[in-house]
């Protein structure tokens, strides 16, 4: 083979890659969908193994240490911390790749804050059934607020006047996610898949019959949402799972535990959906 030919060759190995990675790094395609290419792409590329913390709280639905395991078994590679909502503070989630919000029903509004803070740098999360449903001030939210109110006049009363008007996922829900929260259950339902194309429900069966812990939800109108799935509950349909892109950030929904469905193809899916490395 002449060398102009070897060169040549080389070129479009070379321009292949670069290909892959553009087409990776937009989610058009997933690496772990071509084979060896995941390898490639998180080794050669990315050099870098994702961390994930899964903030979790004293009620809701959802099972941390269940969905912890899992995780580690989808990719042995990703760090995974459990952190107690209560230990959030400023700054605290820049550090991981993906945050997940599971058994984490009653939230400060200080908490809230903080993921908002993590969203707006365009953060990753998962936001699990009726995580953050229940928003309160505590003590602490009230002495801060007195504090800012030193130099901001009106926070303290503004917060909570807001405070009493807050049901479900409140502001936070509306402005990031674009849902309502009903309220969560026991059900019998029917999962049916709305974009079969859509990655993360690769390799599930829509019409199949479920019998899980699921919040119930209503959507707002979101040019930028996609509703990958559904819940069908008597004559009713529920969003089961979400896509919301939106203020830069990146938002996976869904209306049940995944580590609580009857198969593990779904987490894996939104590991390496969000984590692929």
């Amino acid at each position: 083979m002449k060398s102009s030919d070897v060169i040549g060759f080389l070129v479009f190995i070379f321009l292949i890659l670069v290909l892959l990675f553009v087409l990776t790094k937009t989610r058009i395609i997933y690496p772990s969908s071509i084979p060896f290419w995941q390898n490639i792409y998180c080794n050669v590329f990315v050099q870098h193994h994702g961390s994930i913390a899964i903030v979790y709280g004293s009620d809701g639905i959802g099972n941390v240490n269940l969905l912890t395991n899992m995780i580690q078994q989808v990719n042995p590679n990703l760090v995974v911390e459990p952190i107690s909502v209560s230990s959030l503070s400023p700054g605290l989630l820049s550090n991981y790749d993906l945050v997940i919000l599971d058994h984490v029903k009653t939230v400060s509004f200080t908490s809230v804050l903080d993921v908002e803070d993590y969203l707006n740098a365009g953060g990753q999360l998962l936001w699990i059934g009726d995580a953050f449903s229940n928003q309160i001030l505590t003590p602490s939210d009230l002495a801060a607020a007195k504090l800012e109110n030193q130099t901001r006049p009106f926070y303290y009363e503004n917060l909570t006047s807001q405070a009493k008007k807050q049901v479900g996922f409140g502001t936070f829900g509306s402005k990031y996610l674009f849902a309502y929260y009903l309220g969560e259950n026991f059900f019998n339902a029917t999962f049916n898949i709305d974009a079969p194309q859509n990655y993360l429900v690769s390799g599930l069966k829509s019409g199949e019959k479920v019998s899980l812990d699921a919040a119930l939800v209503n959507l707002y109108s979101s040019p930028t949402q996609t509703r990958v799935a559904d819940l069908a509950i008597g004559n009713q349909t529920y969003p089961a799972v979400l896509i919301e892109k939106s203020v830069g950030s990146l938002i996976v929904y869904t209306a049940f535990p995944p580590e609580e469905y009857n198969s593990t193809v779904f987490t894996s899916n939104i590991i390496n959906y969000l984590v692929p490395c």
